[in-house]
């Protein structure tokens, strides 16, 4: 992916500012280059050199006495010293505009950058989004969009030491053009020295990405697999396998620390022997006047350390391009900014009569069959219909195609004789296998469900999910803060937050997603309740393969690996 993709991207989030920066870029090398102009008249003036005679003076120099003379500014020693001081002036004024300015536009663009990468994870279909690991998702939101700032600050900076360097090798071929191409040159070669070293950086960089990415990867499973790790006392190897990908990120961040160190001690000393020869020359084969000769000494001891500037620049932005290019890969994936949902995906969509899949055929990418291949079954309006199956017959793949979270290969799923619309998430309640819970509390889990419902509504759902009595006995009741994942509460007690967060919706279907699979037999009692209360007010479908539950089922769609078919239960 060609990084020049991801500049109009810049432009498109801060195109004013960006321009405003460079505007303040280019004006102060301009001022800082007539500040230096009038350093050789200034000379003259104090008697260094023939005052007074600027017939043989540079032309810029004599451009700017010229003006001055037609503006009526006597050229006076005074008349000098006053425009070298507004001259200063103006350049520490705009230098502090700009560094503001600059410091804004990374701000901006890193924190867009973040929205956005996130806001593309978020919104992608399941499909794509769920292809990350967590770690990946880290590396990008976190490291990434960190180095890109880092790029960002790295750019302005070598741009504004390359237009310095610019405004500084034109004054010099204003004074002496041969010494200036020779320092130039020199420049160049350095440069072109150090090609091989920094090569070396650029492909470590990358190691280094690949090596925090795998390293993101093993701490978030860590984090997911806690209880596990301490239940099985694998610690130490836990441990060890962490110390071991530090240890390897280390290595690789002391080779480039190494190759930076060896990069500036060749550019040091180089350095030093350019000024010293640009000098020699000046003055023992150019015969430069005394006036030219401080000038050319003060131009070249701040040339020469740009020079070294705009290596070390370089080199540091080699260090961030791997995650730059990560970045603009990424914008290449997704295709950029994602739309805003339309306005009537949050309308309520009806279930009145049943829900139709006709012909459905789905196969997950890379694998070599498919899961179903014509398969169909009606779900009728307000009723309990189970889905039961052995482990791989397609249960699970069955809910997310019924959630919207993938789209069938072919066939289609009608809602009253309509095609699933996009609103059709809004309609649904869903309690996943796996009753997870923010670590906030009971009121905001059920917010997160519905985020307008009021405390009335809310204590209705926690009385349908039979939750509102141990709910009273907390603590602090509806206020009481869970531990991560729900870890505070027993299992069936996350089960019916869950169910209380599903319900407080008010959705048209729910989906329930082996939800007594964890359960002991009082919870599994409790949950078969609340399940036929709520086939009175709306469709329930209820994915299991517990008997217990299967004969609460108005309609049960047995699933096979090798078959599909809907069964009533007077079939079987």
């Amino acid at each position: 992916m060609p990084l020049g993709r991801i500049f109009p991207t810049f432009f498109r989030m801060a195109g004013r500012k960006i321009l405003l920066a460079f505007g303040l870029l280019l004006a102060v090398g301009l001022i800082q280059g007539v500040g230096l102009m009038l350093i050789l008249p200034f000379l003259r003036l104090v008697g260094v050199g023939e005052e007074g005679e600027f017939g043989e003076a540079p032309a810029a120099v004599r451009w700017l006495t010229d003006m001055a003379a037609r503006v009526g500014i006597p050229w006076t020693l005074e008349s000098v010293l006053l425009g070298f001081v507004l001259a200063v002036t103006l350049t520490s004024l705009l230098k502090c505009w700009q560094s503001v300015q600059s410091a804004g536009l990374i701000q901006l663009i890193t924190r867009e950058f973040q929205v956005r990468s996130y806001r593309q994870w978020l919104f992608r279909p399941w499909l794509e989004s769920s292809q990350y690991s967590g770690g990946e998702i880290l590396n990008l939101v976190q490291r990434d969009i960190g180095q890109l700032s880092l790029y960002l600050n790295l750019v302005l900076r070598l741009c504004s030491t390359g237009v310095l360097t610019l405004v500084y090798s034109l004054v010099g071929l204003q004074l002496s053009a041969k010494i200036t191409l020779v320092a130039l040159g020199a420049g160049l070669a350095i440069f072109l020295t150090l090609v091989p070293l920094r090569r070396g950086i650029f492909r470590t960089s990358e190691t280094i990405r690949n090596r925090f990415k795998a390293q993101f990867d093993l701490i978030a499973e860590h984090l997911n697999a806690l209880k596990l790790i301490k239940a099985f006392a694998r610690e130490p190897r836990e441990q060890a396998f962490l110390a071991e990908s530090v240890k390897q990120l280390q290595f690789s961040a002391f080779h480039i620390s190494t190759a930076q160190a060896k990069a500036a001690l060749v550019q040091s000393i180089l350095g030093a022997v350019l000024l010293s020869g640009a000098v020699y020359a000046a003055t023992v084969h150019f015969s430069v006047d005394a006036a030219r000769l401080i000038v050319l000494v003060f131009l070249f001891s701040r040339l020469v350390p740009m020079l070294i500037q705009v290596q070390d620049f370089w080199q540091q932005i080699l260090t961030t391009l791997p995650s730059v290019k990560a970045i603009a890969a990424r914008e290449a994936e997704t295709g950029g900014e994602l739309a805003d949902p339309a306005p009537d995906a949050c309308k309520r969509v009806g279930l009145e009569v049943s829900m139709e899949i006709r012909g459905l055929r789905f196969q997950w990418p890379g694998q070599t069959s498919a899961v179903f291949d014509g398969f169909s079954a009606t779900v009728p309006a307000k009723t309990i219909t189970a889905v039961s199956g052995e482990s791989g017959s397609g249960k699970s793949t069955l809910c997310q195609l019924l959630l919207g979270l993938i789209e069938p290969d072919a066939g289609e799923i009608l809602v009253d004789g309509a095609k699933l619309p996009q609103a059709w998430k809004h309609a649904i309640g869903y309690v996943p296998q796996e009753s997870f819970l923010f670590s906030q509390s009971i009121r905001e889990n059920l917010l997160w469900g519905q985020p307008d419902a009021s405390e009335a509504e809310m204590w209705a759902a926690l009385e349908s999910a039979a939750a509102a009595d141990f709910v009273r006995k907390l603590p602090s009741g509806l206020d009481t803060v869970v531990a991560e994942k729900g870890d505070s509460l027993s299992g069936g007690e996350r089960q019916r937050i869950a169910i209380a967060r599903a319900l407080v919706r008010k959705p048209t279907l729910l989906i329930f997603d082996e939800p007594t699979s964890a359960l002991d037999g009082a919870n599994e009692a409790l949950v078969r309740e609340v399940l036929l209360r709520q086939k009175e007010e709306r469709t329930v479908i209820l994915i299991s393969h517990r008997v217990s539950l299967l004969d609460i089922a108005g309609q049960v769609i047995e699933l096979s690996k090798t078959k599909f078919e809907g069964l009533a239960p007077d079939d079987e």
